[in-house]
């Protein structure tokens, strides 16, 4: 699929006020388990849902090849941000990749909800 619809498959979500995950052919991940962490590359960061640009998002998606996108739009602060994310079933592995990429929370599939990162390694965005 094209950076462009993936990039637009995310926008959509984000304004309708939610997070998503899509996965490389743009299709939103039907996992039920496990957590998606962000940081596998650095993070196109926004400052408000409002500031998103697609076409800005389309470029970063497709210079940065990942099996999964995501889009999170941060609570505390209001900035949304666009990750290349990896899964994985176990939330202390979860926790210490996200800690280790210096990432602010990872994402909780089965709770529908992000788990905060205390103490990362590396300042966030």
């Amino acid at each position: 699929m094209a950076a462009y619809d993936i990039a637009n498959a995310l926008y959509v979500s984000l304004k309708a006020g939610e997070g998503a995950t899509v996965d490389r052919d743009g299709i939103f991940d039907p996992r039920d388990h496990g957590y998606y962490v962000g940081g596998l590359f650095p993070s196109l960061v926004f400052d408000s849902v409002d500031t998103v640009d697609r076409g800005e998002v389309a470029w970063w998606i497709g210079t940065h090849v990942a099996k999964f996108y995501g889009v999170w739009a941060d609570e505390e602060t209001g900035k949304v941000y666009i990750d290349a994310v990896d899964w994985t079933y176990d939330l202390v592995a979860a926790l210490t990749v996200g800690r280790n990429r210096g990432e602010i929370a990872v994402w909780d599939i089965a709770q529908g909800a992000e788990i905060r990162i205390t103490n990362p390694l590396v300042k966030g965005d």
